[in-house]
């Protein structure tokens, strides 16, 4: 128990005895005594920023290669489209393109060389039965049989042949020493059927050199059998050997072939 004639060692308003060492900050207002402040607060963190889901960067990548796609496929269809629409066409026939629509690079189309229209034109070549030499042979068919028809040589007199002849109005005699053999079926030989064509487009039968008296006439006849032989001249009056003498298959057929002298 304590001694009351001694003095009270505290105050009832005296501070605290302080301990050594660091001493306590003082109360805040209205903190009783010899209670410990809190500690500061520190700051809330900072929440990190929220990461988009890779699931959807997956799908947006998705996305957009399949737009790309679908509009390259859209492009490739026209293009496609285009091209069919042009083969269609015939190119006889083809619209030309519009200005607006036709491409920059497109290479002009090639033009078609011009055709002289004043060319001649060649004429056909001449068949082995026309312009013959002397001693060749026309092989002759007709309905009724085959011939051979034969020009053995040509010669020329500007007078007549016998005293008996006249002679030629147009200055020459041709003679022509022919032969015509019936070699199937049946035919006819005629003098007639032989005809001067000249050069210049005149024409002569051989009655016009029948007074001549230039050997022997070719004899005529019709229906003749196979293996008849006629044999004789035909002779024409003319006014040069510039010609040929053309064969006919009968009076009203054509030109069978033809020998220049």
């Amino acid at each position: 128990m304590s001694d009351p004639t001694l003095p009270n060692p505290y105050e009832p308003n005296q501070s605290p005895p302080q301990l050594p060492g660091p001493q306590q900050p003082a109360p805040w207002p209205g903190q009783p005594a010899g209670t410990t402040p809190p500690p500061p607060v520190p700051p809330a963190p900072v929440p990190p920023a929220r990461k988009k889901p890779k699931t959807l960067a997956i799908l947006g990548i998705v996305a957009g290669a399949v737009v790309l796609l679908c509009c390259g496929v859209s492009t490739i269809g026209l293009i496609a489209s285009a091209g069919d629409t042009a083969d269609d066409k015939p190119a006889a026939h083809a619209s030309p393109v519009p200005a607006s629509t036709k491409p920059a690079d497109a290479a002009p189309a090639a033009e078609e060389p011009a055709t002289d229209a004043t060319t001649p034109e060649e004429a056909p070549p001449t068949p082995d039965t026309f312009d013959m030499k002397p001693g060749s042979t026309l092989i002759v068919e007709t309905s009724s049989g085959t011939l051979e028809v034969t020009v053995k040589s040509f010669k020329t007199s500007k007078r007549a042949c016998d005293q008996f002849g006249t002679d030629p109005d147009e200055g020459l005699y041709l003679i022509a020493n022919v032969s015509v053999k019936i070699t199937k079926g049946t035919g006819s030989i005629n003098p007639l059927y032989f005809n001067w064509v000249a050069d210049d487009g005149t024409t002569a039968n051989s009655i016009s050199g029948a007074f001549a008296g230039c050997g022997k006439a070719l004899d005529s006849g019709n229906d003749m059998r196979t293996g008849t032989l006629r044999s004789g001249t035909v002779v024409f009056d003319v006014a040069n050997t510039k010609g040929a003498l053309e064969y006919e298959s009968g009076l009203i057929g054509g030109t069978a072939g033809s020998w220049r002298p």
